[in-house]
């Protein structure tokens, strides 16, 4: 099997419109109005700037719609193999540049704390063309945050420590919410996948919940891991029966009724 369905879920979101193919569009539709030269009357940049910084506050909520979260961060099932295939989708579909490290569209996750930058471990941002051009006219790539409601911005020449963002582990989420979330199991069960695990990726998101496994056996494997007490909703967790069919492994469940049927 492939983690197919999980890119699908991604890119195409629940309704087909909520996805990260969405916010694609969104981004490509703020880089065909920007950058632009920089006016030379103060009134007319600052309105520039403000309508720029409009439209990136929309790529960013869009972004936020979505996320899938691994259980793992290495193979084709985990965060690394998941952020290169859903990459390679988006640019198959012309919803992304179609090479290069640095691209409008890529979202990123800071990996290491940099005051002088004012970024931290775990920011998400989202590069985008800057609101003007650079000298000789050049498009300039910035990576762009939400901080409460300010947004900040950092040149992508200035970010060494961070990576791509369409999927992450469970474990760099925590403290996050999405509206859905798209729960990766991996390949083969493990220490890291647990009951709690699960529960984590649950409680993400906000709206609405798929998972997607390689094996209908692994939810099974990972409700009978208990790493610490339980809560009330691992509990019932553990009361729900693991008998869906391996062949519809991405289902959408409520995110206070788990469910491991179709």
């Amino acid at each position: 099997p492939d983690p197919a369905p999980a890119i699908e879920w991604a890119i195409h979101g629940r309704d087909g419109a909520s996805g990260y193919g969405a916010c694609a569009a969104l981004v490509n539709e703020l880089s065909g109005h920007w950058p632009v030269s920089e006016p030379g009357h103060a009134d007319e940049r600052d309105a520039c700037v403000a309508r720029h910084a409009q439209a990136v506050r929309g790529v960013l909520a869009a972004f936020e719609r979505c996320r899938v979260l691994c259980a793992v961060r290495e193979g084709p099932w985990g965060a690394a193999g998941l952020n290169q295939a859903i990459q390679q989708r988006l640019r198959q579909l012309g919803l992304l540049a179609s090479s290069g490290e640095w691209y409008a569209g890529r979202p990123v996750m800071v990996t290491r704390n940099d005051a002088s930058l004012g970024v931290f471990n775990g920011d998400i941002g989202m590069v985008l063309p800057a609101p003007f051009t650079g000298q000789a006219g050049r498009i300039r790539l910035r990576a762009y945050f939400q901080d409460g409601p300010e947004l900040r911005s950092v040149g992508v020449s200035r970010l060494h420590e961070v990576e791509t963002a369409f999927a992450m582990t469970v474990h760099k989420s925590q403290g996050s919410e999405f509206a859905h979330t798209v729960l990766v199991l991996p390949e083969r069960a493990g220490p890291l996948l647990s009951r709690e695990l699960v529960y984590t990726g649950i409680t993400r998101a906000k709206t609405h919940f798929s998972m997607v496994m390689p094996r209908a056996a692994l939810l099974g494997s990972a409700l009978g891991q208990v790493t610490r007490r339980a809560s009330g909703l691992l509990h019932r967790l553990a009361q729900t029966p693991a008998t869906h069919d391996a062949t519809r492994d991405a289902m959408p469940v409520s995110p206070g009724l788990p469910s491991a049927g179709t």
